[in-house]
């Protein structure tokens, strides 16, 4: 009897992980895309905000996101797919522009004010 509530229960968590979206999330410093990969090509996505940390486990993080056009989308985000890369991801990720800031230097200007240049 259990067999008969195991088997489709597994095949539910199956289809649900392998239907799962599979990626690039990016960030340049202005905005957020999510490269899709959709065999044989990459689908670039722009977020309409940054990514919302639902979940920190230090070497993985759970991210909601808003796509353009799209309902949330939730990533499950590992160090192990670029660990070169993890750390410059946790500093985005939990780094916020300041608006109105064109570039990298005046947002640093307007953190340290005071500071020669």
């Amino acid at each position: 009897m259990a067999l008969c509530f195991w088997l489709p229960a597994m095949a539910a968590v199956m289809h649900f992980w392998w239907s799962q979206t599979r990626g690039v999330l990016q960030f340049d410093g202005q905005a957020w895309t999510l490269n899709r990969v959709v065999p044989p090509t990459s689908v670039p996505l722009t977020l309409s905000a940054p990514p919302e940390v639902l979940l920190d486990l230090q070497a993985h993080l759970w991210v909601r996101i808003l796509l353009v056009g799209h309902p949330p989308l939730w990533l499950w985000l590992e160090r192990s797919s670029q660990p070169e890369r993890w750390m410059d991801l946790r500093r985005a990720v939990y780094s916020r522009a300041r608006s109105g800031a064109d570039n990298a230097d005046e947002t640093a200007r307007q953190a340290a004010p005071g500071r020669e240049y």
